[in-house]
């Protein structure tokens, strides 16, 4: 990222700097103005410009990645801080590429704020005239003194893999929006939550498909060519999957220099595919591009998680079943360390999902039945003990999500979206659960999403449904960015797909079973079943299940509100076991 917080409490500035310094973090700038402290630390591996003050004492400070009119470091935060002031936000963004947290001080304020849609996360905490403003999500939570938690925020957490909302599990500290300023009065020590409106770009191409794809070719290529010329080390995360590919074809059409990188694991909770790996080794062969395989192998099952490790994971903890692999790669074994990692995040809102094609008899779908037939699905359903408890969290998720997706200015009629939103809807949740990986590359070197970026992200919700439907405009993006990244065989969601004439992905027909919302009886789900048992994979996986189960039926929450022995997912048992483990530090004791 690298890491900062910014506090006007001694204890807070304490607690919060052994934090991050017990996360690896070095390198660092502090500025004490009165009561009020900022610390801010570099990433870990590589140099870079974060931080500038000019002569009259006013400063600009960066988090994450952010290059503003073209500029990367002291050029980029020198113009940003001579432009900014308190009423040209979105002015800033829109001159900025990246996902970001800005620190800026002029005269007697110094302003917060985060790229639009929050996809770098922050946090913060107000206890009356005591404040703390951090990205080191352990350095609040470590703030809060009384702990109090909030109990479906956890579930939130557990099963969705994030809170979609500014909520925490811990009550009292929130998740900065993108349309919210904290504003700091240096001379009164005081704060202030200020809040911006949600504006959107004009919804385009709603007719014309061929127009739609050149405009965001072009954009795609006006993003990194911007990126080429201040990053010449640069890694792409590639699979045999089109999100991906639509980043490489990006990173060929403007002659970028990259790499290409691959994690290889057999752990259950973080199984690959070999046909990932085979597609990548074409591409590889194919562009004459370097290609380094990651060791992403660590043991399965319940283990010791000391401090350290949460704190250098941060929020990130859904990654926790690979860390020790995962992180030891970003830590220093990639060889001729990139200064910049690509990778696919956000590429799905360029294409639809599975389910939404199920649903298309209706002309519009409910938040309620989004909640329970696609976020939360049968096997899911099962796990809640009490009906009661089942219907209040469904009814919490379902506000949450219709008063966000009005704050975020979807088109909604009668509570409801229809195909063509959907996408924009399901990036509520999507921007908490999708991007534990980019943030806490950021601590290492510079990371970002390309699909991602503002101008791009945003212009992928005015496509309509029958634009994305088929991958067909994906795959008619990646024809105009590089036809010749199409060679390589197609493999997404386990199963290997290919292109037809018309630029649609051939995929298999929706069955009765998925039709009826009856997926747990498919029958090629009861084989798979059988599969595993004949393979003996079954029998591992019932091992590490028995060690999960065996550990949380010891949890006074899980214990009490899960019918634990109904979960047939290993993520989600891991999951439970290391937020069982936060529990006992930070709120059991």
């Amino acid at each position: 990222m690298g890491k900062f917080y910014l506090t006007n409490t001694h204890k807070f500035d304490k607690s919060a700097s052994r934090v991050i310094a017990s996360s690896g973090f070095e390198k660092n700038k502090k500025i004490s103005i009165n009561k009020i402290v900022l610390n801010v630390f570099k990433k870990k591996l590589i140099n870079h410009e974060n931080f500038f003050i000019d002569r009259n004492k006013n400063f600009v400070a960066v988090n994450g990645t952010l290059i503003y009119k073209e500029e990367l470091g002291k050029a980029g935060l020198r113009n940003l801080l001579k432009e900014f002031n308190d009423k040209n936000i979105s002015e800033i963004r829109e001159n900025s590429i990246g996902h970001y947290v800005i620190i800026i001080k002029k005269n007697e304020q110094i302003s917060v704020f985060c790229d639009k849609y929050g996809l770098y996360k922050v946090y913060y905490f107000i206890d009356e005239d005591r404040f703390i403003i951090s990205n080191s999500y352990f350095s609040i939570v470590e703030a809060i003194e009384n702990r109090e938690l909030d109990l479906f925020a956890l579930f939130e957490e557990v099963i969705n893999e994030g809170c979609i909302g500014r909520e925490n599990v811990f009550n009292g500290m929130y998740r900065l929006f993108g349309n919210e300023v904290l504003e700091i009065n240096c001379s009164k020590n005081t704060i202030k939550v200020s809040r911006l409106e949600y504006e959107r770009y004009p919804k385009l191409f709603r007719k014309n498909f061929d127009n739609a794809v050149r405009d965001y070719a072009h954009k795609v290529k006006y993003v990194l060519s911007v990126l080429s010329k201040n990053f010449k080390n640069n890694a792409i995360l590639l699979t045999a999957g089109l999100d991906t590919r639509t980043v490489l074809a990006g990173l060929n059409s403007v002659n970028m220099q990259y790499k290409m990188m691959y994690g290889i694991s057999k752990n259950p909770n973080q199984i690959t595919d070999k046909e990932d790996l085979e597609a990548v080794k074409l591409f590889s062969d194919k562009y004459s591009k370097e290609l380094y395989l990651m060791d992403w192998n660590d043991p399965c099952g319940p283990r010791e998680i000391p401090d350290e490790l949460f704190y250098k994971l941060d929020k990130g903890i859904g990654l926790i079943s690979f860390t020790k692999s995962f992180l030891a790669e970003l830590e220093g074994k990639i060889p001729n360390y990139p200064d910049l990692f690509f990778d696919g995040l956000f590429g799905e809102t360029l294409k639809t999902r599975r389910w939404l094609e199920v649903q298309l008899f209706k002309k519009r779908i409910s938040f309620k039945n989004l909640v329970k037939r696609y976020s939360l699905s049968y096997d899911l359903l099962r796990l809640f003990k009490d009906k009661t408890v089942k219907k209040e969290y469904i009814d919490f998720r379902v506000r949450k999500l219709n008063t966000l997706a009005r704050e975020f200015k979807i088109n909604l009629k009668n509570n409801k979206f229809d195909s063509d939103t959907f996408n924009e809807v399901r990036q509520i949740i999507a921007r908490v659960t999708d991007n534990h990986a980019l943030n806490i590359q950021n601590d290492f070197a510079f990371s970002l999403s390309v699909i991602g970026d503002l101008s791009l992200y945003e212009q992928s919700f005015n496509l309509p449904f029958k634009f994305r439907k088929d991958c067909k405009f994906q795959a008619k993006l990646i024809k105009t960015l590089d036809r010749s990244t199409l060679d390589v065989p197609i493999f997404t969601h386990q199963s290997p797909r290919r292109i037809d004439k018309k630029y649609n992905l051939v995929k298999r027909r929706i069955t009765l079973w998925e039709f009826f919302g009856l997926n747990f009886l498919m029958p090629s789900r009861r084989l798979l079943t059988i599969f595993k048992k004949l393979s003996g994979r079954k029998r591992m996986e019932e091992k590490y299940y028995a060690q999960y189960i065996n550990i949380l039926k010891k949890d006074p929450i899980f214990s009490r509100y899960f019918n634990l022995n109904k979960i047939e997912n290993l993520q989600l048992l891991d999951r439970m076991y290391t937020y069982s483990v936060m529990l006992r530090k930070y709120y059991y004791s």
